[in-house]
């Protein structure tokens, strides 16, 4: 009287990356049967994500009987090419018979088993974490919008990833790394999924900061991100340009600098006092003139230290024995 199946969709050609939708069917004869409770599971080769949905109403005639329940759907994204098996998953099946005073029943029964294959877009061979959607937008923006810098300064790059049916959870992290005239500061990621009628997108956002510590030309990196597109069966890749900048040296570095020649010349101290003064002169200038840019740079240390894998291990494991989902899924 109660009847449980899967399905995934698409049924043919998927390819690495893609959103695959697996769907849960229950419906109950002379009745009418939901979902009320899946347990968690993993499926080996893929990322399980679950959307809150309400589920979608069906009503069929099967050997000359009314069935009638709800179909759910559930996104997974392989990882890897090869045959990806769903196994039997435990849910809670509520039913409602019409015409029955007895109210409602439930039964835990299992979902059939399910695989489906999945291979390596041409050209694709070797990318990790590649990106298969429809579509995929790439977006940066650079703060403050100039092209000349003073040693000691800073411009801050933020890079919008986002995709159509794809999680942001797929999207692999960038890597931002220092030079010896660049100091990179990386802000935490933010992942957003929006899921609304079937139809979902994510997104993203990275942060970094670059701080000048030498002078002369310095490039930062453009960014590639490579991607499958669905529709038009293609390999693309979305760049973010590169940026080229021209770093002086610090107005007080400068100023240091011709007080040691004018020292030197005058020779009117001697050398060892004439080096104390000329460093207690420029430590109070910089402190004066610079102390929003040292509260600024402090500040960015202090952040520094907490972009520290270590420090992320300790907030995961404080957040999963907290017991608390949210924290532990973000």
């Amino acid at each position: 009287d109660i009847l449980i199946r899967t399905a995934v969709k698409p049924t043919e050609n998927i390819v690495v990356g893609q959103r695959v939708i697996l769907q849960v069917d229950v419906l109950a004869a002379d009745g009418w049967a939901q979902l009320k409770n899946v347990r968690d599971f993993s499926v080996d080769g893929a990322q399980v994500v679950r959307y809150a949905s309400q589920g979608t109403r069906l009503n069929e005639t099967i050997q000359g009987r009314a069935f009638s329940g709800q179909r759910y759907d559930l996104s997974l994204f392989p990882w890897h090419d090869g045959t990806i098996n769903v196994p039997s998953i435990p849910v809670e099946v509520e039913v409602s018979r019409w015409g029955s005073t007895d109210g409602k029943g439930s039964q835990r029964l299992q979902t059939p088993q399910v695989a489906f294959e999945v291979n390596t877009p041409p050209g694709a061979e070797g990318i990790q974490g590649l990106i298969s959607t429809p579509e995929l937008r790439a977006l940066q923006q650079w703060v403050p919008e100039q092209q000349k810098f003073k040693v000691g300064e800073a411009i801050k790059r933020t890079i919008e990833l986002s995709g159509r049916d794809i999680s942001g959870m797929a999207f692999t992290p960038l890597r931002f790394e220092s030079t010896d005239m660049v100091s990179v500061y990386a802000a935490e990621p933010r992942v957003d999924d929006r899921f609304d009628r079937g139809t979902l997108s994510g997104t993203r956002v990275e942060t970094v900061t670059y701080v000048f510590t030498r002078e002369g030309a310095v490039k930062l990196p453009e960014i590639v991100v490579p991607w499958w597109d669905i529709d038009q069966n293609g390999l693309k890749q979305a760049v973010l340009p590169a940026l080229t900048l021209e770093i002086a040296p610090s107005p007080m570095a400068a100023k240091g600098a011709k007080d040691g020649v004018a020292q030197e010349k005058t020779r009117a101290l001697p050398r060892w006092m004439a080096a104390a003064l000329a460093v207690l002169a420029l430590l109070l200038i910089l402190t004066l003139i610079f102390r929003e840019r040292i509260n600024g740079a402090w500040k960015q240390w202090q952040q520094a230290r907490h972009e520290d894998e270590r420090y992320y291990f300790r907030q995961f494991a404080k957040a999963v024995r907290s017991n608390d989902p949210n924290a532990t899924y973000n």
